[in-house]
């Protein structure tokens, strides 16, 4: 792994885990679970994202991507660092899939977003998870949907960013406006994409790595946590 000097801009969320807790009025929806990195990489991966405002995680199956990212993501709410977060998915791959499926975006999203909902109900029971998305401090945005708008204040969470295109991911990471946090997250070896299009994140983190502000970090077998037999699949199948 490329160690990259880390500098922090003004005006930025640096976050770190140790940071005294701010409760705002629904603090008791929040549970007692603390984040604690479980292998090297996974401390590299939470410093990285503490450092700074973007920051890009490739890693196989199990090496807790999106659960660093959205417990990471829970905390800031708590502490009141952010005012809401945006929960994110390329949605190429389903679109055909969810079309028939009855209601508004949130019901035909929800389900393909359980697993981010599951890692983020480790840190908020799931009454406060429905009262943030009923008074829209937490939001799911389908990656197509993300054009045009701005986040401000918000902790935003890009999950599958092998599934993005490189147009879409372009569009994806100039989206997020002043005080937020962006942390994108993929495996580069489990892409749905076509031959021509699977090497959009790649090519994205080869053009940003020396960028102020965006942290990159590369997590491998040895950081799995899962059952011992995922990396085994992973690597024979």
């Amino acid at each position: 792994m490329r160690n990259k000097e880390r500098r922090q801009k003004p005006g930025a969320i640096h976050a770190t885990p140790n940071q005294p807790k701010v409760e705002p009025d629904r603090s008791q929806g929040y549970k007692d679970q603390r984040l604690v990195a479980k292998t090297r990489g996974q401390r590299e991966f939470i410093r990285t994202i503490c450092a700074n405002d973007v920051t890009i995680c490739t890693g196989p199956p199990g090496t807790g991507k999106t659960h660093i990212a959205c417990g990471l993501s829970a905390q800031a709410m708590r502490q009141g660092l952010v005012e809401k977060i945006i929960l994110c998915r390329p949605t190429g791959s389903i679109e055909g899939d969810i079309g028939f499926l009855p209601g508004g975006i949130r019901e035909k999203l929800g389900p393909y977003l359980v697993p981010l909902f599951d890692e983020l109900s480790c840190y908020m029971t799931y009454e406060l998870i429905k009262h943030f998305m009923d008074v829209g401090r937490l939001e799911i945005v389908p990656l197509s949907a993300m054009r045009g708008r701005t986040f401000k204040d918000c902790y935003v969470v890009l999950d599958e960013a092998q599934n993005a295109t490189y147009k879409d991911l372009k569009m994806f990471f100039t989206r997020f406006g002043d005080n937020s946090k962006v942390v994108a997250s993929g495996d580069i070896n489990q892409s749905d994409l076509t031959e021509k299009e699977s090497g959009a994140l790649s090519s994205v983190i080869d053009r940003v790595y020396d960028l102020d502000g965006v942290g990159i970090c590369h997590l491998d077998y040895s950081d799995v946590v899962r059952h011992p037999l995922t990396s085994a699949f992973d690597q024979v199948l």
